[in-house]
C-alpha cells in the first residue's frame, strides 16, 4: 500500500508477471472491490449487522478511559489481552516515531507498547500489510474493512481457529494532506501529533520541537478538515461498524434535547458491540476481571446514539445506484440486505441520491 498523489492509500504491485496468483488472491480479499456479509450471529440488526450483546461503558483505569478515544474501551482490552496471555501480541496503529504527521502499523507485545496504540488516527493507514498466515497469536485492531480483510486473508490461508479482532466504527478515511495542513499551524517541526483522546472526544493536537502548541475541537476539525477529504470510496462503504470484528466499539454520544451529539468534554463512554460468542464472553472476561465497567443495553437505541451510522448505511443503496448510472466504478456487496433498507427508508436515499449526483456531476473529488 503507497499514499498516492492525493494522501490516499492505493494497493501496489510491481509489473512482475509471476504475481498473478496474488493478484488473483488480492480480488477474493479486497473489501475496496466488494464484500459478502459475515456469517451471522444469533441475532441480526438490519443496520448495524450481527451481535449478541451490546453494552455501554468504559475502561475501568481512570487513565487508560482519558487516554483512549471513547472511553478507553478497546485500549484496556489490548492491555488486558497481552497480560493474561490469550495473545501474544497486539496489531494496530500509531504515530511514527521520527514522524509523527504519520499513522503506521505496529505490532506491540508490552503494555506500553499498547499505550501508543491509544486514541484514533484519522489518517491513511494499513495495518492489515503486517498479517502472517499461520500459527499467529495476534490480536487486531483496525477500521471495519481492514478487519474484513484480515477474516479473508486467514480464510484462504485455512486457519483452523480466527485470530481475535477488534474493531472501530468508522467514518472515512481523511487525506494525509489533512494532517499536513493542520501541522501547518505550528512554525516548526512536529514533535506530537493526536486526533483525538486525552478526554472525550479530546482535541486535535499538534505540537513543534520549540514547544509551541496548537489544537482545535474535535468536532470542528473534523467538519473543517478531515472530514471534506474523506475519500469517495469511503462513502460507499456497507461496514462502518466493524461487523466482521469479534469485538467493535464506538462513541456513546451524548445528545441535546434535540437528538444531536453535544461534542462537550466529558469522561468517555464507549457502545461496545459482541458480535460473536468468542467476543461476549471476552468482554464478561473482561468485565468480572475490572478491566471494563460495562452496562448492557439495546440494540434498537443505536440508531440514534450513532445517527450518522445509520444514515449511511441506510441510504446507501442510493449512492451505490447513483454512482452506476452516471457510469462510476461501484463495489460489489453481498447478504447485507441494501435494498430492503432503502426501501424502508425513502426519504434518506432521495436526499443521498441527489447528493452523490452533485458530487460526482459538479464536484472535483480528490480520488476514487
Amino acid at each position: 500500500m503507497q499514499l498516492n498523489a492525493d494522501g490516499y492509500l492505493r494497493p501496489f504491485a510491481p509489473e512482475d508477471q509471476t504475481l498473478s496468483l496474488q493478484a488473483d488472491e488480492f480480488r477474493m480479499i479486497c473489501p475496496g472491490l466488494g464484500l459478502t456479509a459475515p456469517m451471522k450471529s444469533q441475532s441480526q440488526d438490519p443496520v448495524f449487522g450481527r451481535y449478541v450483546t451490546v453494552w455501554a461503558g468504559y475502561a475501568t483505569d481512570p487513565g487508560t478511559r482519558f487516554s483512549g478515544a471513547s472511553g478507553g474501551v478497546l485500549t484496556a482490552l489490548e492491555r488486558w489481552l497481552l497480560e493474561t496471555g490469550r495473545s501474544s501480541s497486539v496489531v494496530g496503529a500509531r504515530s511514527q516515531a521520527t514522524n509523527p504527521l504519520i499513522t503506521e502499523p505496529a505490532r506491540v507485545e508490552t503494555s506500553d507498547g499498547v499505550t501508543e496504540l491509544a486514541g484514533s488516527r484519522y489518517a491513511p493507514v494499513a495495518v492489515a500489510s503486517v498479517f502472517k498466515a499461520q500459527g499467529d497469536t495476534t490480536a487486531w485492531c483496525g477500521k471495519p474493512c481492514e478487519v474484513a480483510a484480515i477474516s479473508s486473508m486467514e480464510r484462504i490461508g485455512g486457519a483452523e481457529h480466527g485470530s481475535i479482532k477488534l474493531s472501530f466504527f468508522c467514518a472515512g478515511v481523511p487525506s494525509q494532506d489533512a494532517t499536513a495542513e493542520f501541522a501547518k499551524q505550528v512554525a516548526s517541526t512536529p514533535v506530537e501529533m493526536r486526533y483525538r483522546g486525552q478526554g472525550w472526544p479530546g482535541n486535535m493536537y499538534v505540537r513543534d520541537d520549540e514547544g509551541t502548541e496548537y489544537q482545535e475541537r474535535y468536532i470542528d476539525a473534523w467538519h473543517t478538515r478531515l472530514g471534506p477529504t474523506t475519500q469517495w470510496r469511503c462513502k460507499l462503504c456497507v461496514d462502518g461498524t466493524g461487523e466482521w470484528a469479534d469485538i467493535a466499539a464506538g462513541d456513546y454520544w451524548i445528545r441535546d434535547d434535540a437528538g444531536q451529539p453535544t461534542f462537550e468534554e466529558a469522561e468517555g463512554e464507549s457502545v461496545v458491540i459482541a458480535r460473536t460468542q468468542r467476543g461476549d464472553a471476552l468482554l464478561r472476561e473482561a468485565i468480572a476481571d475490572g478491566v471494563l465497567t460495562l452496562r448492557p443495553i439495546e440494540m434498537s437505541g443505536l440508531a440514534q446514539i450513532q445517527r450518522h451510522q445509520f444514515i449511511r448505511r441506510v441510504s446507501l443503496g442510493a449512492r451505490l445506484f447513483t454512482a452506476g448510472l452516471l457510469g462510476k466504478g461501484v463495489p460489489h456487496y453481498s447478504g447485507f440486505g441494501i435494498l430492503r433498507s432503502t426501501l424502508r427508508n425513502p426519504a434518506q436515499n432521495v436526499k443521498a441520491g441527489v447528493g452523490t449526483f452533485w458530487r460526482l456531476t459538479f464536484k472535483r473529488l480528490r480520488s476514487r
